[in-house]
């Protein structure tokens, strides 16, 4: 049976002092919880609970990788045999399902790399989980996104645009630069929807690329939508010579995505996740590091 190359999307977090301004060293706090057992990790995390299950060092030991457990107690996951009925998974009193976030932590610049995990940990669970485990202490932690300002954005390749749209009523469509975009529009609000997500992408043609000069008047009429109100979201797959990464127009945050080939019905590692992502991160640090504020 052939690997599939699942994709692995995660952001960039700078590690802040939860009342100032400055960095603040997540070491000390690592070498703290490394020496608890796994039931001394487990906290309660805003409506779930969940523990960090594995750490471990990664390229060359510069970098710290952290497995974190999501742990719900709610089953409603099913082995389905070909030939079967479907068998719901049933918990023992002292189990959970489980969903786990890899993050990757870098020492030496206070900052935190998080997978971006449907039902796992999100970042602001995992700074929850941070300042919450040894309890009754103050919190100490933030994750402050990494801003990304994008030089050069409208020369990138383009391989998808998502837009989500929060009123289409209201869309100023006699304004608009782009023919496109108010085409789009209003098909839209002919079928008598108030709100949209529109993607457009080139799918599986990985030569191609959307039309650059379509894109940047898409952009603008966009952008002064999204301060209109009317717009909620704008996110662009680019692509370069070295790496395929997701930008958002308007909070300039940018996502970079590797892919981990994996067996069907066998595990995603988390050593495997850790490894690809320090790698890219590796090859691409001068340029995030000039990023961040």
């Amino acid at each position: 049976m052939p690997m599939k190359n699942i994709p692995v999307k995660f952001l960039y977090f700078a590690v802040m002092d939860f009342y100032g301004t400055g960095r603040c060293d997540l070491t000390q706090w690592i070498s703290r919880i490394y020496n608890m057992g796994l039931e001394e990790r487990l906290c309660d995390v805003l409506d779930t609970k969940g523990r960090l299950e594995d750490i471990c060092l990664v390229e060359n030991n510069q970098y710290i990788a952290l497995n974190f457990m999501r742990m719900d107690e709610n089953s409603n996951s099913y082995i389905v045999p070909q030939q079967g009925k479907a068998k719901h998974i049933d918990l023992e009193d002292d189990q959970f399902m489980g969903k786990n976030t890899v993050a990757l932590y870098d020492p030496k610049r206070c900052v935190l790399l998080v997978q971006c995990n449907k039902g796992g940990f999100s970042a602001d669970m995992i700074q929850s989980y941070i300042n919450n485990i040894f309890g009754g202490e103050q919190p100490s932690y933030r994750l402050v996104p990494v801003v990304s300002k994008m030089d050069g954005f409208f020369q990138k390749k383009k391989r998808k645009l998502i837009l989500t749209v929060a009123d289409l009523r209201k869309i100023n469509r006699n304004n608009c630069k782009s023919d496109v975009f108010e085409r789009i529009v209003s098909a839209a609000e002919e079928t008598g929807a108030v709100t949209a997500k529109i993607e457009l992408g080139m799918g599986y043609e990985y030569w191609h690329n959307l039309n650059n000069e379509a894109i940047e008047l898409i952009a603008e009429d966009v952008k002064k939508e999204y301060d209109r109100g009317t717009i909620k979201k704008a996110q662009f797959v680019i692509k370069d010579e070295e790496r395929t990464a997701v930008y958002d127009l308007f909070e300039n945050l940018e996502h970079d995505i590797v892919y981990c080939p994996v067996m069907p019905r066998r595990e995603l590692k988390f050593n495997q996740v850790a490894d690809k992502i320090a790698r890219r991160y590796e090859e691409s640090g001068r340029v995030r590091m000039s990023r961040i504020n």
